[in-house]
């Protein structure tokens, strides 16, 4: 058994595709499909971070985060916030939420959390968060990642 294996294997399931942000100062975001639902009452959902991002700071300090879902149309919008060392924010259209953290254009649905627990798992944090808004777009299909590439549903 080999991390290459791990990868393939987790490679053949297929995710959503979000960008989560947050601000502290300045926003920052990053392209995440590694995103679960937790719990109903409460309403918990979690996102898995590298410890090796250079924003991770940011999401450790602060308490509000989005989760903007993807929609079909937007795979330039996960690559710009995959990508390292560029200032998405000024390649793409947002506004702030209530708490000040971005809110992507045209997205497909919208999660606005608040931090509930951070948890420390070998070379990631597990981000719990409770859910405190919720926005979806029903005129729109989400974006989908499989076999390491952006899919649209039919």
């Amino acid at each position: 058994m080999s991390i290459s294996q791990f990868k393939q294997t987790i490679n053949k399931f297929a995710t959503g595709v979000t960008v989560v942000t947050a601000y502290n100062n300045a926003p920052v975001g990053l392209t995440v499909n590694s995103f679960t639902s937790v719990s109903l009452d409460p309403m918990l959902i979690l996102f898995n971070l590298d410890k090796k991002i250079s924003s991770l700071d940011v999401f450790l300090k602060t308490n509000y985060f989005n989760v903007n879902i993807l929609a079909d149309s937007q795979k330039n919008i996960a690559s710009i916030f995959y990508k390292k060392d560029i200032d998405r924010f000024t390649k793409v259209n947002y506004r702030p939420s209530r708490n000040n953290i971005p809110i992507l254009a045209n997205i497909h649905g919208l999660l606005e959390c608040q931090k509930y627990k951070i948890v420390e798992a070998g070379d990631h944090y597990l981000f719990i968060c409770k859910i405190v808004n919720i926005v979806v777009d029903e005129t729109k299909k989400p974006l989908v990642f499989y076999n390491s590439k952006f899919c649209n549903i039919a």
